[in-house]
């Protein structure tokens, strides 16, 4: 073999090994992109995360925006950690205005309750329609996990479409509040903390 023919094949090698290395970068770039899309937020009360609620969505991009409809799945867990068990046991939450939950109505376990109520704090006008979630757990065993999942949809607006009509913060749930008690004179609770997400605008992107 010639050295030019020695320089030729090593050229190839080296070209090939070059495209393969791009591919598999790219493999790698659009798996992580894929990842990306699917947005999960989480929220916890405490490091010994006696409760838990965790927020997923799919929208291809993760990126919401102004008209475009979401689905999210919503998941709470509650642990206890404790040596003791917990009794009456208790979750409340509540969602967004803009969102709907009646999908769940025709499957919701036992103990869990799903109702839509109007809040008028003032007093004036026609109020805001807002899921309310009451899951009764009972008692909960020493290291026992109880959990819930349900779906939450951006309801039908003003428009009659199903998605979000203005930009800006919108709240998936407010705090997802835990009670419980240990004995008749030991009541404890602890809070999840809200979940927001941001809705972008057409000019914004």
């Amino acid at each position: 073999m010639t050295l030019k023919q020695f320089v030729t094949k090593a050229g190839a090698a080296t070209t090939l090994l070059v495209a393969v290395t791009l591919v598999a970068m790219l493999l790698v770039v659009t798996a992580k992109q894929a990842a990306a899309d699917v947005v999960v937020i989480e929220r916890c009360s405490s490091t010994a995360e006696e409760i838990c609620k965790t927020v997923t969505y799919d929208d291809g991009d993760g990126i919401i925006d102004v008209g475009e409809p979401i689905s999210y799945t919503v998941l709470i867990t509650v642990y206890n950690g404790t040596g003791s068990a917990w009794n009456s046991a208790v979750v409340t939450d509540t969602f967004g205005s803009d969102l709907d939950l009646s999908a769940n109505l025709s499957t919701l376990p036992a103990g869990v309750n799903l109702t839509r109520t109007t809040t008028n704090p003032k007093g004036k006008g026609t109020g805001t329609e807002k899921w309310k979630l009451n899951w009764n757990i009972g008692t909960l065993g020493a290291g026992g996990t109880a959990t819930l999942t349900l779906t939450a949809e951006t309801d039908i607006n003003p428009g009659g479409n199903q998605e979000y009509t203005s930009c800006g913060l919108h709240v998936v749930n407010g705090g997802a509040n835990l009670r419980f008690g240990r004995s008749a004179r030991q009541q404890q609770s602890f809070n999840t903390g809200a979940i927001y997400v941001s809705v972008v605008c057409p000019e914004e992107l």
